[in-house]
């Protein structure tokens, strides 16, 4: 790199640690920074096992490097959540740099500029910085991976071969789905213009790395599980809840199975052994998810339809964290922070188009990685976590369909133009149109942004005060739940619950108005126990009177 260059890209690297670390500090504030839960949780209480019990007795349900690398930070650094956050910055930085060396390499100077300044204006990149996940980290070796690999189409130098696997194999055992990954780039291998021969020893040597790296892992989930399990064990698990008959493309929850990941393995590996009899759950969730596909193909199209919208719409869907709500409420910094993926994504395809004519070996790899991955998530189900990792690969093309259209601009190419913005304008209308599919399949329901902010408010809200309640601290949950009524007065099931807080901190009369308000609107939620307390309680009032 030139003397240009290195500043440029020195610029950008304290302009993104600054911000990374004010955001981070803000999000500490968050309730859930503090009260780790779901796979957060998971991740934490993972590593904490392997350093009291070692390895479990059991294959690994979650991808497994994760909690290894979160061990060996606390052994480290002690107890410490505010490391493995650093830990994600650093990487974030790194991701940073391989991005634009990736684009240098792969067009130009401008590319590279504007591929750092779009990442590095991209809020939802820092936000995932402060959670206790594997997402920057995976971001660093897909796009080391991606760079590592065009490197070894442009020199054919074996190095780049065995980084390039390398760095897929330890992305797989991080993000489960990646190991897709190696279809696209053992076809790609094969279209280098050199001998078979070669062709072959390269396909090869690839395998042979990335086998090695995986194989201790695939050895160990195989003994454990007693059938061949490559990275973890929940592949039929999380494709039963992406095709069940009640799934709508998002997360959907499977009755009498724990959302919590920790306690998740369990309840499907008991579901699975009442039916069966067999220790081998993962195959009874498969054909389970294939019969209900069978009985109504249909409805599985329709539903391959809406993930395939879900993927490719600006909205973040979350899971572990809302990243809106999360920005609302303790981290306004990330509204500086406004580039999307609704606003990366027709620009990269006016930049795949535009690089598609020149039919080069490495932007053919980077374009069927990015439809491979795609589709790899679309066959389960859809969230923000699972679609961030194509991110690099959408920003790159969204910097080059920039400059192409910048080009036809100062050309005046009127034609060309026009065409491009008609296209820019159509595909926007897609990835923002605002979609709400909870529950049901046909047709399409839709509502404005604000409403859906408000709803998956409602439920962050909820979650929230549901914790504070089960840990007994009743006066934070009821804040927290006054605070969601204020957001949503429809949310009956807050009534619900502050119902029982308030019977929990001796206040009967505002007890009585919020089970009044419940047994208005949707009485079935009052258990016999609830009934037993209202009688009770109106009973007392009466013997008062008399």
């Amino acid at each position: 790199m030139n003397k240009k260059n290195i500043l440029f890209i020195s610029f950008i690297e304290i302009f993104y640690l600054i911000f990374s670390l004010f955001i981070i500090f803000d999000l500490n504030s968050s309730f859930f920074s503090s009260s780790l839960i779901l796979d957060e949780k998971s991740y934490v209480q993972g590593a904490m096992l392997l350093l009291k019990d070692g390895l479990p007795d059991r294959p690994f349900y979650q991808a497994p490097l994760y909690p290894f690398l979160i061990a060996g930070m606390f052994s480290l650094f002690g107890f410490s959540l505010f490391f493995l956050k650093m830990l994600n910055v650093l990487f974030g930085l790194l991701t940073l740099f391989l991005l634009f060396r990736l684009a240098l390499v792969l067009f130009d100077k401008k590319t590279a500029l504007f591929s750092a300044s779009l990442m590095i204006f991209s809020g939802l990149l820092y936000f995932t910085q402060g959670l206790i996940l594997k997402i920057s980290i995976s971001l660093f070796f897909f796009t080391g991976f991606l760079y590592f690999v065009v490197l070894f189409f442009r020199c054919k130098k074996i190095c780049f071969l065995v980084l390039s696997a390398l760095f897929l194999s330890i992305l797989s055992l991080l993000r489960e789905n990646a190991v897709i990954l190696i279809v696209p780039t053992l076809l790609c291998f094969f279209l280098i213009p050199v001998k078979l021969q070669k062709k072959l020893i390269s396909a090869f040597l690839f395998l042979l790395v990335f086998s090695a790296i995986l194989s201790p892992f695939a050895v160990f989930n195989s003994m454990k599980s007693g059938s061949l399990t490559i990275t973890s064990s929940q592949a039929g698990h999380n494709f039963y809840i992406g095709n069940n008959p009640a799934s709508y493309g998002r997360y959907t929850s499977v009755s009498g199975i724990e959302s919590n990941p920790f306690y998740q393995e369990k309840t499907f590996t008991e579901a699975a052994k009442e039916q069966t009899g067999t220790h081998q759950p993962g195959s009874y969730w498969i054909k389970k998810a294939l019969q209900s596909i069978q009985e109504d193909k249909k409805r599985f199209l329709r539903l391959l339809m809406i993930k395939t919208w879900l993927f490719f719409n600006d909205y973040e869907i979350p899971n572990n964290r809302n990243f809106y709500f999360e920005r609302s409420f303790f981290a306004p910094l990330l509204y500086l922070f406004p580039i999307s993926f609704g606003i990366l994504f027709p620009l990269s395809l006016v930049g795949c188009i535009s690089s598609l004519k020149k039919r080069r070996l490495e932007e053919i790899f980077l374009i069927s990685v990015f439809f491979v991955y795609a589709i790899s998530v679309i066959l389960f189900y859809v969230l923000s976590r699972y679609r961030i990792l194509i991110w690099p690969i959408a920003i790159l093309y969204a910097a080059r369909g920039f400059i192409v259209l910048l080009q036809y601009m100062r050309n005046l190419q009127i034609k060309r133009l026009l065409l491009t913005l008609t296209l820019i304008a159509a595909v926007s209308l897609f990835s923002f149109h605002v979609i709400e599919v909870e529950g049901r399949l046909n047709p399409f329901p839709t509502f404005s942004r604000e409403e859906l902010h408000t709803k998956e408010f409602s439920y962050v809200l909820y979650n929230m005060g549901a914790v504070f309640f089960q840990n007994g601290e009743f006066s934070q949950a009821r804040g927290i739940l006054q605070t969601l009524i204020q957001v949503n007065p429809d949310y009956t099931y807050a009534y619900y619950m502050l119902a029982r807080i308030n019977a929990e901190m001796k206040n009967f009369d505002e007890m009585v108005q919020n089970y009044s308000i419940v047994l208005k609107r949707k009485k079935e939620l009052l258990k016999p126990e609830d009934i037993m307390l209202l009688e009770k309680y109106n009973t007392a009032e009466r013997d008062k009177d008399e």
